[in-house]
């Protein structure tokens, strides 16, 4: 019995992914092909000028990003220049910048950092194909009666960095809008902990002394909460582990000491949970 012609016109459509994997297929043979076309040097040079002087004016001038086919178009093309710019940049670097005729340790030495190039080529090319397409998300409103929110602690990680880079993100992180009664802020200070109090050499035991009282000056003049454990072990992990009992809400947000948050992180955040409980990470 021949297949209905629904079923035929299944079975002889690609899936979705296998479409994507041609055609990156397609894409990068392209490229390799233009990348490694002879050419002079000044003609190089030429062409990668006029190529990242295009890709400049095409991101400074592209302001309206709320359209988003024309977003994703000027994204795709940002995305192939700078792919093609480090092809052809590898292709050189493979094909004659190599000691291939020095000694042996030049040799190694050479082709080890080609290695880790190529390593970066790749890792940096498969980090932006999930940006070759922008998802727009509506984040879901929160209750209007404060009394259904849930309780949200915010948890700020440092170790030795500078207090005043520390201060911006305390600022900003008591500052999102959400009832100040449901929203704790925690400094979670692994440069003040016993340990680091009384290390054996006196010099580094006061300055780690004088750099927690410094943040927690800063805790308590933008009404954050500064906590310090005892030792220092598994370094963030533990930091965030030590904390966990010490708290009660029922979400936490974590910010290292240079990630300054929106106004309305939260907001534009939390609704997801409520909507899905089996939700664990956005």
């Amino acid at each position: 019995m021949p297949p209905t012609p629904s079923l035929t016109r299944r079975l002889h459509r690609p899936p979705s992914g296998m479409k994507f994997g041609l055609a990156a297929i397609a894409v990068g043979c392209g490229l390799v092909m233009i990348a490694s076309l002879p050419a002079s040097r000044d003609l190089q040079i030429a062409g990668s000028i006029c190529l990242l002087t295009f890709m400049l004016i095409l991101s400074l001038f592209w302001r309206d990003r709320q359209q988003l086919a024309s977003a994703n178009v000027v994204r795709v093309v940002l995305i192939l220049g700078s792919t093609l710019l480090f092809l052809r940049y590898l292709i050189w670097r493979g094909s004659e910048s190599l000691p291939l005729e020095s000694g042996l340790t030049s040799l190694v030495c050479g082709l080890t950092l080609f290695i880790a190039e190529c390593y970066v080529f790749v890792i940096g090319t498969l980090g932006q194909l999930p940006h070759l397409k922008n998802i727009k998300r509506t984040s879901p409103p929160l209750p209007v009666d404060a009394s259904l929110l849930p309780d949200v602690d915010v948890y700020i990680t440092t170790y030795d960095e500078d207090p005043e880079l520390l201060k911006t993100t305390v600022i900003a992180a008591t500052q999102m809008r959400y009832p100040a009664q449901k929203l704790n802020v925690y400094v979670l200070d692994d440069g003040g902990t016993h340990d680091k109090l009384h290390q054996s050499d006196p010099a580094r035991s006061v300055a780690a002394a004088s750099r927690a009282q410094h943040i927690k000056d800063i805790a308590s003049q933008f009404g954050a909460h500064y906590l310090a454990r005892q030792k220092n072990i598994h370094s963030k992990a533990g930091n965030l582990n030590d904390a966990l009992p010490l708290t009660q809400g029922k979400f936490i947000v974590v910010l290292d000491c240079d990630h300054v948050p929106t106004a309305d992180f939260i907001e534009r955040t939390l609704g997801f949970f409520l909507e899905d409980e089996k939700l664990f990470l956005v």
